[in-house]
């Protein structure tokens, strides 16, 4: 089964045209820049665009980290969470292949403290976070957003957070940007096989994306290089790459996500 990544959204649905004078753009430091727009539908679309790679750049590493707090602070003050709400993160993705591990690498630096709560070993001084990974309908045989959506109703979070891999439009961006939105998600999932989405009206319970663009179609890279549409034998136009260097920005990302969910989390 071919896994479908969504691609980075430019402030809107993949392929809308968005009036700039809707963005605002705010510069955080030398190498890290911020992109907001809200939409008609009060949905927020962040995107944090980076110079240079956080693996080579431990102070913007810290940068980014402390600012996508802010971010994620912000979307959850919108609705209304607090210290005594349940936020369930969930890491989308195949765990097995590099690139796509990026949700499974936040959820096992995440700090879990539900069960404490739950059986009365902590009372106070931390939030209420729990996490897991569905992995992909290729590896368990099962729906990735069924599986959500069960345990969203079992358990009954105040919040999710979904974490997953996107791809890059344009291959100046691998790597190199960490998009967060209120409009949901679509997991990946099969050619032709349409997934519902993962978002409020769906899950019945708000939906933070998070998402990095760790690879990019083979086409995409091609059009952004040469500006004009190229046709490509329906082989190569299914091509997924990464960058060589990916094994160390899958960690640094999956790091500073997680440090970031933490923070946000338990203050």
């Amino acid at each position: 089964m071919i896994r479908n990544y969504r691609e980075l959204l430019e402030f809107g649905q993949s392929g809308e045209k968005i009036d700039s004078d809707q963005i605002t753009k705010k510069i955080l430091d030398k190498n890290l820049i911020l992109y907001h727009k809200i939409d008609d539908d009060n949905i927020d679309y962040y995107s944090f665009l980076l110079e240079t790679s956080i693996v080579d750049d431990k102070d913007l590493f810290i940068c980014l980290e402390n600012n996508v707090v802010k971010v994620l602070n912000k979307m959850m003050s919108k609705y209304k969470i607090t210290k005594k709400s349940f936020i369930l993160v969930v890491g989308i993705g195949n765990e097995n292949i590099t690139a796509d591990s990026l949700g499974e690498k936040v959820c096992k630096k995440i700090i879990p403290t539900k069960h404490l709560y739950d059986n009365k070993i902590i009372k106070s001084g931390y939030g209420i976070l729990a996490s897991f990974v569905p992995s992909v309908a290729g590896v368990s045989g099962l729906d990735s957003s069924n599986i959500i959506k069960a345990i969203v109703k079992s358990q009954k979070p105040d919040l999710v957070i979904v974490v997953d891999t996107i791809a890059a439009r344009d291959y100046n961006k691998l790597n190199r940007c960490v998009q967060i939105t209120d409009d949901g998600i679509v997991a990946g999932g099969g050619v032709g096989n349409d997934k519902e989405k993962l978002d409020k009206e769906h899950l019945s319970v708000p939906v933070i994306a998070v998402g990095v663009p760790l690879v990019a179609y083979i086409s995409r890279i091609i059009s952004s290089v040469t500006n004009s549409n190229i046709n490509l034998p329906d082989k190569l136009a299914s091509w997924v790459v990464s960058t060589k260097e990916i094994d160390f920005e899958v960690l640094a990302f999956g790091s500073v996500l997680a440090n970031c969910i933490n923070r946000s989390v338990h203050k």
